[in-house]
């Protein structure tokens, strides 16, 4: 019992008919799709060849896409058209001495990007982030940013508001990770220069980031120490962070690890207004006793800001209704003691999930019964009438 298996993607269009995308156990990537009885009537599989990571995404037209790193080395872009999967070769890497993690697919006006993470063997301990692009029939490629790390490689977060693309990753500076936060330029496909969110010596892992309607920026992760895992949670206000400059490709900055580009984060420190600032974040609070707290996603549900996580073969959740200033003491939720679940990527066109829902993981239980646990609506994790706030501020 508990969480078990590989991540999975859950995808619902406009009709309601539901899609699950897996690996299966030869290494393929599975669709099993329903009807709009949400009974499932056939699967399919996607590419016969061996998949290491994929991302899938479903656009406005109910159309699906899918971003797959082969075995072989190559990444392909899948797509659906006409109840037939086509695909077309976007990237590759040597199997033999580069590797590529994290796939993703962000939708900016039904427009597609790709992203990944690649590193080669002479970057050990670094990692590019590389975005990928169609214009007039070409792929276009750059490198966002480089980032470091120490044996573990936080996984980046891409973030939509107003449609603006935001990024939010993690970057090892030789004593702990920091998270940052660019944007992209649509007029001209750039990358303001990266802002530091965190200023706190600690080793962080399990990124996750949620941006409410009213642009507000939540961020969760696991504190790493020797002893435990301990949730934390920060937010801050996307109008009140210091203005970015766009990142000048003519310099060199383009690509270079925060570590190397340190001298101009100070620059931009120096000028920032930093009482301004101060109104933009708020001071991390700590959620969670110090257990074994993996894997922490934010989830908004009818009004309620949701952060899930998995400790000890179970999952614990918390709760703030009033977006994120104060937070309900952790509820372990019993019933996962008995149970197996799964991390889902969740992605809706239906009307009333696109209502209620506002996240990217979920929690939830295996096929063919998935049905997600963890937030309100399921049984013992409604919110009370009269929660009991801890005041939670972190030391």
């Amino acid at each position: 019992m508990g969480l078990v298996g590989k991540y999975e993607y859950v995808l619902k269009d406009s009709s309601d008919k539901i899609y699950n995308f897996f690996i299966n156990e030869k290494e393929q990537l599975e669709c099993i799709y329903s009807n709009k009885s949400n009974q499932w009537i056939d699967k399919t599989i996607i590419s016969n060849k061996a998949c290491r990571h994929f991302a899938a995404a479903i656009d406005s037209r109910d159309k699906i896409h899918a971003l797959v790193i082969h075995g072989s080395g190559e990444i392909n872009y899948y797509y659906l058209e006409e109840k037939l999967w086509r695909s077309h070769k976007v990237a590759a890497i040597n199997k033999n001495n580069e590797n590529a993690y994290y796939p993703d697919i962000a939708l900016v006006k039904n427009q597609l990007h790709f992203f990944y993470l690649y590193q080669n063997s002479g970057s050990r301990n670094t990692c590019k982030i590389q975005h990928i692009t169609k214009h007039k029939d070409q792929w276009h490629h750059q490198t966002i940013e480089a980032i470091t790390f120490n044996k573990y490689i936080n996984p980046f977060k891409l973030l939509k508001h107003e449609d603006n693309l935001y990024l939010l990753f993690a970057s090892y500076n030789s004593v702990c990770e920091e998270f940052y936060l660019t944007r992209l330029q649509q007029e001209d496909m750039s990358w303001e220069f990266s802002r530091r969110l965190t200023d706190i010596s600690e080793r962080k892992i399990y990124l996750d980031g949620l941006i409410d309607i009213y642009g507000l920026l939540h961020i969760t992760w696991s504190m790493l120490e020797e002893d435990g895992l301990t949730v934390k949670y920060q937010q801050h206000n996307l109008s009140k962070l210091p203005k970015a400059k766009l990142l000048d490709k003519d310099t060199g900055e383009m690509g270079k690890t925060i570590d190397e580009i340190g001298q101009l984060l100070q620059e931009e420190d120096a000028v920032s207004d930093t009482s301004s600032d101060a109104e933009a974040s708020s001071t991390p609070i700590i959620l969670s006793d110090r257990q074994n707290c993996s894997f922490p996603y934010l989830i908004g549900f009818n009004k309620v800001l949701w952060i899930v996580w998995f400790q000890f073969n179970s999952l614990v959740s918390c709760y703030s209704t009033d977006n994120g200033k104060t937070w309900s003491t952790p509820n372990l939720i019993a019933k996962t003691k008995l149970m197996s679940f799964k991390r889902y990527r969740f992605a809706s066109n239906a009307k009333l999930d696109m209502t209620l829902i506002n996240c990217d993981y979920l929690f939830g239980t295996l096929y063919p019964n998935i049905q997600f646990i963890g937030f309100g609506g399921d049984i013992n994790d409604d919110v009370p009438k009269n929660p009991q706030q801890p005041s939670g501020e972190g030391e």
